[in-house]
């Protein structure tokens, strides 16, 4: 089956460029898609420096202005605009080992594409993850932040608890399955978690021990088919509400976490913590209206 990983990307410079070829270096996806979200810092310089990039791993080669979506080897190319801004597809070629021929050490060339979308405003990251849905090509989608708080190789876990499984499941990664109450990483957001995978393990009658869990990996149909709305990091609430509204099987696997510190970046607040309750409760009882959804607006 074909991975789509989507990295929704802010104010990471620092970040972007190691995560991108830490991606690019596992021979798992066929499409990764970035979206910046607007940032202010050097975020867009070096996507387009990454884009650019004459190294072995990444080879540009089309960026031409057109009203027609272009295919090459059934994979969409097409220069376009999200929000106002640019947003460029490229196919890329490496030799990487495959997950069949690492016991043989055999390689072969396999082909993927990367998507770099840009927002004209800043909009949040389920905005971002929202408008990166609209490339996807792959069957399996799996979202990845742009820092260095997850591991990338740890999705090899993710995917065999996938093909495990006899029907469609979604499978996260849990960084509290084998240890809780880790050491590291800030004690009000480790309990605002826990709070949060409770109160949705009582209003969705799940067993999750990590619901906030950046890394998920969901079949594509199932995660079009949810009409997400949010913007900000209630995302996160309204996937897990609801993939359990339509009785989709969420598995759990453990991972390892790297937690940063706000003075490196960490950007989730206390505010985010109230709209994750607020979201749950509205998904589970329909007590407020939905959200209107935010269409990215796309000109040629």
């Amino acid at each position: 089956m074909k991975v789509s990983v989507i990295v929704p990307v802010y104010n990471e410079e620092k970040t972007v460029d190691e995560i991108l070829k830490k991606l690019f270096s596992i021979a798992l996806f066929t499409q990764i898609i970035v979206v910046d979200d607007a940032s202010t810092d050097k975020t867009p310089s070096v996507l387009k420096n990454i884009a650019n990039s004459r190294a072995p791993f990444l080879r540009k080669f089309t960026q031409s202005a057109t009203r027609n979506l272009i295919r090459k080897n059934g994979i969409p190319v097409a220069d376009e605009y999200v929000d106002s801004a640019q947003s460029t597809t490229y196919s890329c070629a490496q030799k990487r080992a495959t997950i069949g021929s690492e016991k043989s050490g055999a390689e072969r060339l396999q082909s993927f594409s990367l998507t770099t979308a840009h927002h004209a405003k800043n909009r949040g990251k389920g905005a971002a993850i929202r408008t990166a849905l609209k490339f996807v090509t792959g069957d399996l989608v799996f979202i990845q932040d742009a820092d260095l708080e997850y591991n990338p190789q740890e999705i090899k876990k993710l995917l065999r608890a996938f093909s495990l499984s006899p029907s469609p499941v979604a499978v996260y990664g849990s960084r509290l399955m084998n240890n809780p109450f880790p050491k590291r990483g800030y004690l009000t957001t480790l309990a605002g978690n826990h709070a949060i995978t409770a109160f949705t393990n009582l209003l969705y009658a799940t067993r999750l021990t990590d619901a906030y869990t950046c890394y998920k990996l969901i079949p594509a149909k199932i995660l079009k088919n949810l009409n997400l709305t949010s913007h900000r990091f209630e995302i996160e609430a309204e996937i897990t509400a609801k993939l359990a509204l339509k009785k989709v099987k969420i598995l759990e696997v453990p991972i390892t976490y790297n937690p940063r510190t706000y003075q490196k970046g960490k950007k989730i607040k206390l505010r985010d913590f109230f709209l994750a309750v607020s979201t749950l409760l509205r998904y589970r009882f329909q007590i407020w209206p939905k959200r209107a959804t935010i269409s990215p607006i796309i000109q040629f």
